[in-house]
């Protein structure tokens, strides 16, 4: 039962509102999540280079299609009647006689192989093009095509748990609400010569490698919920000064605090916030900050065990965000949860007795059996 400013006959009368939170996605308004990456179709016409700048901008590349699956998904969100650049290159092979190079087999930017495809009957010899796309008219499939200056719209894609980051640019890492970034690997310099290329460079593999800097980017974020890496020359070198060098992270993200609270409550009633801290064992004192939205905070706040709850009653209705902010010698994490708080009233709308009923008044001798029948105006979703 779920009506807009409900108004409910009650005898007797057992609330239960919803305290389930739904999953908040990490993809932007302008992307669509899809198996642990997120997905941008621009439909902004754009050359190879330009579009694969783009991506990268933002910590991603153009999309890798590895499965029949993520080629179904693409094809939901794409429109028959338009080209669009995907991440399919011939890789590079170094010449014998010289540092130049010439191109060998079709791969994804990364060098990776590519498993799945979905080629037209022009394009199954693997042979001429040096820039992958799916084709308009075709039923989705891909082709290839030596003209990588034309303009036509591209598909991003941002992968979970990775990013990248081109030279004069800086690599942002970023967790959810309660967790800390947790570096796996991460190297600076160059291990494909197609990830931040300039469209006028000249590709070479001469003079190239890569440094692993894993150890100086964990030092960056090591017990963060996000944080964000310059490329600086004096931290990493320049291990690959002809074409540029790009920084390339693998991070996970592991819960360190619960931020628990009901999804709705009523003006005034009491809201229990739970706090539960899981990055045990600690160093030092655990201190934390609890910003309840409506102006009320409370620090600081020194939780007894790594779990404890407060409680807090709101005056105004509103949807309120509930802001919560805890460290200790090694490790700092927030978290967010919100709250819809609904204005409510219960009012008598009839009496019965053994000898009269009425409408509003209530009234009966002494000692009688009196049923009072009650009115609740309540917020916009109960269980009842």
């Amino acid at each position: 039962m779920s009506h807009r400013n409900q108004k409910i006959l009650l005898g007797f009368l057992a609330l239960s509102f919803l305290t389930t939170h739904a999953s908040s996605s990490p993809c932007s308004k302008y992307q669509v999540p899809y198996n642990n990456s997120c997905f941008e179709f621009v439909r902004h016409e754009r050359t190879f280079h330009t579009a694969q700048s783009w991506c990268e901008r933002g910590g991603g590349h153009l999309v890798y299609i590895q499965n029949q699956k993520t080629q179904e998904f693409l094809e939901g969100h794409t429109s028959l009647d338009a080209d669009w650049w995907i991440g399919l290159v011939h890789n590079l092979q170094p010449k014998s006689d010289s540092h130049e190079v010439h191109a060998g087999a079709v791969t994804w930017l990364d060098t990776s192989n590519v498993s799945y495809s979905r080629w037209g009957s022009a394009e199954s010899s693997g042979t001429g093009g040096k820039c992958g796309y799916i084709k308009k008219q075709s039923g989705y499939q891909w082709a290839r095509t030596d003209n990588c200056t034309q303009e036509i719209f591209f598909i991003c894609e941002f992968e979970s748990g990775y990013t990248i980051a081109c030279d004069n640019q800086n690599a942002t890492v970023q967790c959810g609400s309660g967790e800390v970034v947790q570096i796996s690997d991460s190297f600076y310099g160059r291990q494909s010569p197609h990830l931040c290329v300039q469209e006028t460079a000249i590709l070479t593999t001469s003079a190239c490698k890569w440094n692993d800097v894993k150890e100086q980017v964990a030092g960056q974020c090591h017990g963060l919920q996000a944080c964000q890496i310059a490329i600086e020359a004096s931290l990493f070198g320049e291990p690959c000064p002809l074409i540029g060098s790009y920084l390339s992270i693998r991070y996970s993200c592991m819960e360190g605090l619960q931020l628990v609270l009901p999804e709705r409550s009523l003006v005034s009633e009491n809201v229990t916030i739970t706090l539960k801290w899981l990055l045990t064992p600690f160093t030092g004192n655990l201190s934390c900050i609890i910003n309840t939205g409506d102006g009320d905070s409370i620090d600081p706040y020194q939780p007894e065990n790594v779990t404890s709850s407060v409680t807090h009653g709101y005056s105004s209705p509103g949807e309120y965000t509930v802001f919560v902010e805890c460290s200790t010698s090694e490790w700092h994490v927030t978290a967010q949860g919100n709250i819809l708080v609904e204005a409510s009233s219960i009012s008598a709308s009839g009496c019965y007795s053994r000898h009269e009923s009425q409408e509003e008044d209530c009234a009966a001798l002494y000692g009688e059996d009196v049923w009072i029948q009650t009115e609740l105006n309540a917020g916009m979703k109960l269980s009842l």
